[in-house]
């Protein structure tokens, strides 16, 4: 029994010395800036506050804004955008090998956002990223499900439109 014990210690010990934590947080930031990135394609003041960074260790993960907290740095349209970003980015790590992610993100939009900006106007900008992302081939398999107000006008989307209030 203690050399099998022996034997997976040594091989976890193994796998542990393969996990790139440098390389993962490297992902996971460009895959929110990208997204950030394609919401300024639309209009350049609506991400203003810099790169995303992101630091993974076997214990704990951070992302950052600019250097900073991204939770003392950001209201909450800013949020928004940066949750959606990450978001995003988990979804795309559908299609990078070595990585495991079920490939598929689920949004409910709120009617308004904490600072008062509506949403429903606004939300083909927010998810249109998305759209393009599972456009590729190899994201063929994988789902985005977003709730909310209007979606007015989007291509190449499957559109359910609700007109029963659950209570």
């Amino acid at each position: 029994m203690q050399t099998q014990i022996e034997k997976l210690e040594s091989d976890l010990e193994e796998k542990h010395e393969e996990v790139h934590f440098e390389h993962a947080a490297d992902v996971l930031s460009d895959g929110i800036n990208t997204y950030l990135n394609a919401l300024n394609a639309g209009d350049p003041e609506r991400w203003q506050e810099g790169k995303i960074g992101a630091q993974l260790r076997e214990r704990q993960f951070r992302l950052t804004v600019s250097e900073s907290k991204w939770s003392s740095k950001l209201g909450a349209t800013l949020t928004c955008y940066f949750l959606l970003g990450y978001h995003y980015s988990l979804l795309q790590l559908t299609r990078t090998p070595g990585y495991n992610y079920p490939g598929i993100c689920i949004i409910d939009f709120p009617p308004t956002l904490a600072d008062g900006v509506e949403v429903a106007d606004k939300e083909n900008y927010l998810v249109e990223p998305f759209v393009n992302l599972l456009k590729s081939p190899e994201m063929r398999s994988c789902q985005l499900i977003a709730a909310g107000r209007a979606f007015e006008g989007l291509v190449d989307v499957n559109k359910v439109t609700l007109t029963q209030m659950w209570k």
